[in-house]
């Protein structure tokens, strides 16, 4: 990859080598795209850079070749191909935790099962073992253990609910700790993870029911949404086992019992809004609706999307240490509340399959694929 790179800061250093570049392209009538700053200290960018490059996989060889007697090759190609591959699960996984204006609690569980089947596949991959093995401990530093909260919030996602949830908790594990799972000589059970939730699922309900139980009771009948769709990752293929697999759990609390056989088909990669899907069904799951609205409001992380699996840790500038750190978060709190009232928390969120193109009077817009 590094080949790669290099012929890439050849294009940033050498103002009339991009110029020729821009020509190259115009003549095959190819749209393009600036590629992007790579950071050393974030794996995103290096991720975006590549995939920028292998959009002109066809071009670039060719004219670094001509133009500069660089010779990047396609067995250079293949490798960034491969890598790329394997950063995608990532960059869907920070993208998808750090949003700000939809849920992302219920989405938690999903991705780390993604994650954990992309470390599956890829840790012993010559070309992505090293790093692979380096994301992989930083990783179980923080989601060793899954916290319960996200299981209830998966719960509370129509399409999974409790059917699935102990499906998820076991392929996790066994991905990172084999069979019989071990983190720290301390053993990890699945089927008790699960039951664990499942209490803890019901005991909330039982608090919610207990302040809000003065609510008429929900109707009966019971109503279907179906979509199509196919399943590509981990946990699509965990979804697509299970959705045979429902059976009718016995339960004396009615909402609950009316709510683990409602159908939902899970369709992977739809746009699925869960609150409104809620308040939708609020006369049906009057107390669940207001559970649902309480845990999903819950981020998953607080942390910027530049910030996951970056290896640089957090630095103040010798401009900002004379600050007082009671300055310091006032500033950065104002700063965020800007943003949170002009709506634009998540400019800095670039969808995985965008770029951003260089226009001629220096601004910048999205770049889709060339046609």
């Amino acid at each position: 990859m590094e080949v790669a790179k290099g012929g890439i800061r050849r294009i940033w250093a050498n103002g009339q080598l991009k110029l020729k570049w821009k020509n190259y392209l115009n003549e095959r009538n190819v749209k393009y795209v600036a590629f992007p700053k790579d950071l050393s200290i974030r794996w995103n960018s290096s991720y975006k850079l590549i995939r920028v490059l292998i959009r002109y996989k066809e071009h670039f060889p060719a004219f670094l070749k001509e133009y500069d007697n660089y010779i990047l090759n396609s067995a250079h190609i293949d490798t960034c191909e491969k890598i790329c591959n394997v950063l995608i699960f990532f960059n869907n996984a920070t993208e998808s935790f750090s949003h700000v204006y939809k849920p992302t609690s219920n989405e938690f569980m999903r991705e780390l099962v993604n994650l954990a089947g992309a470390f599956n596949e890829f840790q012993n991959a010559d070309y992505v073992s090293y790093f692979c093995t380096f994301m992989k401990e930083k990783f179980l530093k923080y989601y060793s253990h899954i916290p319960h909260i996200y299981g209830i919030a998966f719960i509370l996602d129509p399409r999974y609910r409790l059917s699935n949830l102990e499906q998820c908790y076991k392929f996790y594990y066994q991905s990172f700790y084999g069979d019989f799972p071990m983190y720290e000589d301390n053993p990890i059970d699945p089927q008790s993870e699960y039951n664990e939730v499942s209490s803890l699922f019901y005991s909330l309900f039982n608090e919610f029911r207990a302040q809000y139980g003065n609510m008429p009771p929900p109707p009966t009948q019971t109503s279907s949404s179906k979509g199509k769709g196919f399943f590509k990752s981990a946990f699509g293929n965990l979804m697509k086992k299970a959705k045979t697999t429902h059976t009718t759990e016995q339960s004396t609390i009615n909402e609950i019992a009316l709510y683990i056989n409602y159908e939902v088909e899970f369709v992977e990669n739809e746009d699925f809004d869960v609150l409104k899907w809620w308040k939708s069904k609020e006369r049906t799951f009057p107390i669940l609706a207001r559970m649902a609205k309480q845990v999903l409001s819950m981020p998953v992380s607080t942390v910027a999307v530049e910030q996951e699996f970056s290896s640089a840790g957090n630095v103040l500038t010798k401009s900002r240490t004379c600050l007082s750190a009671e300055s310091l978060e006032t500033l950065i709190c104002y700063h965020d509340w800007l943003k949170a009232r002009r709506r634009t928390q998540e400019l800095s969120l670039i969808p995985s399959q965008d770029f951003m193109d260089e226009s001629t009077d220096g601004g910048s817009t999205y770049a889709g694929d060339s046609d």
